[in-house]
């Protein structure tokens, strides 16, 4: 990575930083963390996106009597893991990591065979990445390309209703959903389930979708979530899925933008939960597939937008 991006991250940290800050806890999944998470989602935040770097030392310094270390790390691993997956749905420009990994130093303390105690110093973060500074340069350029794109559809009207508008449609009309490599999980497909396989591929998936939805709605201030659930397809079979929850007028509705371009409608469109239980999980605390029951959503309005 290179010195050119520095600029970029600093305002997307410093827009991170205040957006964290004011949101209601529904709106981010950082508010739904713990303070151990929220100490590691920062420090994450700091080193992966304002320092540039892919890997970082932390320190824990902690003594555990009579816990062996390998369990002993083990709450700081899903803590850590937690706070890894939060960053990843609230900063969809995180496009670039395809995998984290945890080291920790420290050993036990044997007394003539018996385990006494075991310290944690410290642990290591790594991140796999597929990044390079011309690939950061072309989401840059397509994103702002996309959002000039909303600002002339928008021009006579600025209203978050518009915008969102859109947004949908955007996403809508320039991305194509892959259903040949929805289940390839190779590294060279990871752009599917990411904002860059919108703004730039063109393809995705709906993970994808909602990654690039949200970032947009960042951009406008919309407060904007990516909901993991599932949904019911048309053998009657439900699937894993993900879309969005958008708050307009102090309400929140479902947009899944994924469904509405395979069907070339707006019938998922601000949807309420009347209509959006038919198909689709109901959004309620735990509902979430891939964090088994971590994250909760906002409850979103009974009625469709008018």
């Amino acid at each position: 990575m290179k010195t050119k991006i520095l600029l970029l991250v600093v305002v997307w940290v410093i827009f991170l930083a205040n957006s964290v800050s004011v949101n209601a806890m529904s709106e981010k999944y950082y508010q739904q963390l713990n303070s151990e998470q929220k100490k590691i989602y920062n420090e994450m935040l700091n080193h992966f996106y304002g320092a540039d770097q892919t890997e970082f030392y932390s320190d824990i310094n902690r003594t555990y009597s009579g816990i062996p270390m390998e369990i002993a790390m083990e709450p700081y691993k899903k803590n850590a893991l937690i706070a890894y997956s939060a960053l990843l749905n609230d900063c969809p420009d995180f496009y670039w990591i395809t995998q984290i990994s945890l080291s920790f130093t420290g050993g036990n303390l044997m007394s003539e065979s018996e385990l006494k105690s075991s310290t944690i110093y410290k642990v290591l973060y790594y991140l796999n990445v597929d990044f390079t500074v011309t690939k950061q340069e072309l989401y840059e350029k397509k994103l702002l390309k996309a959002i000039h794109s909303i600002n002339k559809k928008t021009k006579k009207k600025k209203t978050d209703y518009q915008r969102i508008l859109a947004i949908h449609d955007y996403i809508c009309k320039n991305t194509k959903y892959d259903m040949k490599h929805v289940a390839n999980t190779a590294v060279k497909y990871h752009y599917l389930h990411t904002a860059y396989g919108v703004f730039v591929k063109k393809k995705a998936v709906c993970d994808g979708y909602s990654m690039a939805f949200k970032e947009l709605c960042d951009y406008y201030n919309i407060p904007c979530m990516i909901v993991y659930g599932r949904v019911k397809n048309k053998y009657g079979v439900y699937e894993n899925h993900a879309w969005n929850v958008v708050k307009l007028k102090k309400k929140w509705y479902a947009v899944d933008s994924t469904w509405d371009d395979s069907a070339k409608s707006k019938k998922w469109f601000l949807c309420g939960r009347k209509q959006l239980r038919k198909t689709h999980m109901e959004i309620t605390a735990n509902a979430d597939v891939l964090q088994k029951g971590v994250f909760s959503y906002p409850k979103i309005n009974k009625k469709s937008y008018k």
